[in-house]
């Protein structure tokens, strides 16, 4: 059994088996019924080493000698990043735009870096944590998070902005 590693949220993985002594040229497709492998834990698992269990192969002319192997889960948290109504979020100024974005990132590491992008007659404020950087991210990732970019109107203009044309108007 190959160990195999996976990040937490991952789906079940496919184990890989190793075999070796056939003899007489023969392979795998001799065998009357092959083994399977298993996890004791409940599934999804927690983060964490779990013991990959092999069982159940059969066959009239081989014994089966498991050597079992670990299923390493890495710890994941979730990135949540979304606008107000006034904005957008992306992963570039060049990127596209979203009213939210999302990504797993591992215990301890560091996420992408989250632009807000202001609609046409806003700007960016802050994002409901209170932060002003902008773009964001976030370093040595220890727990979930959920932000959210906030927008206002540009101040001293009257601004009118719709789905088909955005007019600023100046006072004199």
């Amino acid at each position: 059994m190959r160990n195999k590693t996976i990040l937490f949220g991952d789906e079940f993985p496919e184990f890989q088996f190793e075999y070796d002594g056939f003899v007489n040229n023969e392979n795998l497709s001799v065998i009357d019924r092959l083994p399977i492998a298993t996890i004791n834990d409940d599934w999804p698992v927690k983060a964490g080493n779990h013991n990959i269990e092999m069982s159940g192969g059969e066959d009239n002319n081989y014994e089966f000698n498991y050597i079992n192997g670990v299923l390493t889960v890495i710890q994941t948290y979730q990135i949540s990043v979304g606008a107000s109504e006034n904005g957008w979020v992306a992963k570039s100024l060049n990127d596209s735009k979203h009213d939210s974005l999302s990504e797993r990132v591992i215990e301890k590491g560091t996420s992408s870096s989250f632009y807000a992008i202001a609609k046409p007659g806003y700007n960016f404020s802050n994002w409901d944590n209170g932060s002003t950087k902008n773009p964001i991210s976030f370093n040595q990732v220890d727990h979930d998070i959920s932000i959210k970019a906030l927008f206002s109107p540009k101040v001293g203009n009257n601004v009118v902005v719709s789905e088909e044309y955005d007019l600023t108007a100046y006072p004199n």
